[in-house]
This record gives C-alpha cells, structure tokens and sequence, in this order.
C-alpha cells in the first residue's frame, strides 16, 4: 500500500485535494490470500494453491487457411485498376479541355 496527497488547481480559484491510500494488491495476491484462508480452516485439509502465475502460451495453431494474416488490398490487379483510373481522368480532362474550347470559339463569332 502507498500513500498519496496531491492537490487539483483551476481556474476560478478552483482547488481539489485528494487524499488516501493507494492499495496495490493484484488480483494474484488476493488469490494467495484467499486460499492461505482457506487453508487455515479448522477443517484439517488444506488447499494447493499456485503462488506463482504461469504464462499463457502462444499456441501454433493453425486454422487450415494459408496466405498472409492480414492483407491489405495489394493484389496483382491494383496496377491495372489505378492505370485505368488514371486513362478514365485523362479522357475527361481532355473532353472538357476539347469542349470548352469549342464553346469559346462559337460564342467569338
């Protein structure tokens, strides 16, 4: 356990305390603790407890699926699709270049 005290200022001459004390026991210790309870019952058995936590493990499993765990859109067809998309904008750039001028040049005579 630790002690804490500090003070929140703000504006308007806001002022706020905090006082207490921090309890710094994890769920492991609580486990601990519950069971030398339980351990000292006056039934006469005592319980096993673990005392020491044991690291779960990564597993190497695997699902039956192949290829890359997360692919993010890059394929083969990409290039061409953005190669497409770049003609279409082309085109219509040069259709509207193609029609204002004519637009221009009517509306001059």
């Amino acid at each position: 356990d630790q002690a804490y005290d500090f003070t929140i200022t703000g504006p308007g001459g806001f002022r706020k305390n905090f006082t207490g004390v921090l309890d710094c026991a994890t769920s492991g210790s609580v486990i601990a603790a519950e069971a030398d309870r339980q351990s000292d019952d006056d039934t006469g058995v005592g319980t096993q407890s673990a005392r020491q936590s044991v690291p779960a493990s990564t597993g190497t499993t695997t699902s039956g699926l192949e290829g890359d765990l997360a692919e993010t859109g890059g394929s083969s067809t990409t290039p061409m699709i953005a190669a497409l998309a770049v003609g279409l904008l082309v085109i219509g750039g040069g259709t509207l270049f193609v029609l204002r001028r004519k637009e221009a040049h009517q509306h001059a005579e």
